[in-house]
This record gives C-alpha cells, sequence and structure tokens, in this order.
C-alpha cells in the first residue's frame, strides 16, 4: 500500500547522516546504539528520516542516563539540487513526548519541558555539475551567543562545526572518486556541561558523544582537517 515510502526498524548499526566523508550531526564512525528509526518519503522529492536510540558510557553510568533523538527533512527539488535541515537532542532519559515524537520540533519542545537538554541543529546542501563534480557544504550549530556580529569568532561559548568539500570522478578511470574535504570543529563544539535534572539525584551528561566517542564528527573541538582520499572500485557500487 505505502510502495516501500514509509520505513521503520530497530537496530544497532553505524549510520552516517551526512553529504560528505563523515556527517557533523550523526557519522559513521559514532560507536553503534540501539535505536528505532524510521524513513516516510510522502512525495518523490521529499525524504524525512528520524531516530531515538539510547547513549551511555560504561566508564560513569551514573551521570551517562541520556538518550539521543534526530530528525531530517531532505529535498530533491531538481536533479542537480540536495537540501536538507535537521535537528537533534541529547536529553535525560525519561518518558519524553517532545523527543519521541519525531515531528515535535525539539527546541519547542525543551521550551515547554525546561532547558535541561542540549538542542543542536544544522543543515547541508550539495550541487552536482554531472559528470564532473560534485560539491557539498554541511553546518552544525549546537549553541550560540552573540550581541554584535563583528565579534562572532571571539565568543567562546559558539559551539559550531562547518564542513564543505568536493567530490571528482576521475576522467579515464571508470568507478574512480577523488575527495577533497576540509571540515573545521570550533572550541566546545560537541561539548557540554553537566545538567541538572529533576528526574535524577546526579548530574546527567549532555554531551554530544557516546560511550565517550563523538557522535557527529570524529575531530575533537578546537581543530580542522584537510582530506584527500582517493576511491576505486572494481566494478560500480551496488
Amino acid at each position: 500500500m505505502f510502495n516501500e515510502n514509509v520505513n521503520l526498524k530497530l537496530s544497532r548499526t553505524r549510520r552516517d547522516w551526512g553529504v560528505g566523508e563523515g556527517s557533523l550531526s550523526y557519522s559513521g564512525t559514532a560507536r553503534p546504539i540501539e535505536a528505532i528509526e524510521g524513513r516516510v518519503k510522502p512525495v518523490s522529492w521529499i525524504d524525512f528520516s528520524f531516530l531515538t536510540g539510547n547513549l551511555g558510557d560504561w566508564t560513569d553510568p551514573r551521570a551517562e542516563q541520556k538518550m539521543f533523538s534526530i530528525h531530517r527533512i531532505e529535498l530533491f527539488p531538481f536533479s542537480w539540487l540536495y537540501l536538507s535541515a535537521w535537528e537533534s537532542s541529547i536529553w535525560a532519559k525519561r518518558f519524553e513526548l517532545s523527543y519521541l515524537n519525531p515531528v515535535m520540533i525539539y527546541y519547542v519542545g525543551q521550551n515547554i519541558s525546561g532547558d535541561f537538554d542540549n538542542i543542536a541543529m544544522g543543515g547541508s546542501f550539495a550541487v552536482t555539475a554531472a559528470p564532473y563534480f560534485r560539491y557539498y557544504f554541511s553546518f552544525f550549530i549546537d549553541e550560540l551567543e552573540n550581541d554584535v556580529w563583528s565579534e562572532f569568532f571571539q565568543y567562546p561559548k559558539n559551539q559550531y562545526a562547518w564542513q564543505t568539500g568536493f567530490k571528482i570522478p576521475l576522467p579515464g578511470l571508470p568507478f574512480s572518486l577523488l575527495t577533497l574535504q576540509y571540515t573545521k570543529i570550533e572550541p566546545y563544539c560537541y561539548t557540554h556541561y553537566l545538567q541538572d535534572h529533576p528526574s535524577y539525584t546526579a548530574q546527567i551528561n549532555t554531551n554530544y558523544a557516546n560511550d565517550g566517542e563523538n557522535i557527529g564528527y570524529y575531530l575533537p573541538p578546537n581543530s580542522d582537517e584537510f582530506l584527500l582520499k582517493f576511491s576505486f572500485y572494481p566494478m560500480p557500487k551496488m
């Protein structure tokens, strides 16, 4: 009836929600988590994905009573253009409809229930000039505090990251791909102070991590990376 346009699954696996080599929001380098995830495709040019899973850290179980929810809308208005926007929440483990409801705006839900959680958001776009190259850009925003835009980069509480790059098929080398990518992780990005919560006597660690590893891109805060990658396949990827 739905022609495979509605999917729902429960699994523990690696996932990558990005357009580049590794995602700022949910990267394939992150440790696998048990999660319920779904995908809905209402029309041919829109995809809506959502996921809620269990996070933790065996080294500090008392402070790691937390969950991870993320949802994303992807738009394919033209064959050469890709757009996406996403929002995520690291939240103290409890029954919370604001994050269990995949169509709820997490930021609004946090303002209703109280500022006890870690909300992040961002987006991506990609432009493809087939068969020559694909250009992409992604950004991640966790915390922003700014009164004067000219001093934006001087505020230590501004926690964000961005990534840009090209994927280029190499002429004369079938099934080959050259990736040129730059990723910048600003200071304190993916981190968070220990959070008080009325449901717990101990503070909850709502940083953007699972079992001590980033959920997003694997670089630590206050770092950047130039990536040059060559990929070759003996036959087209299935």
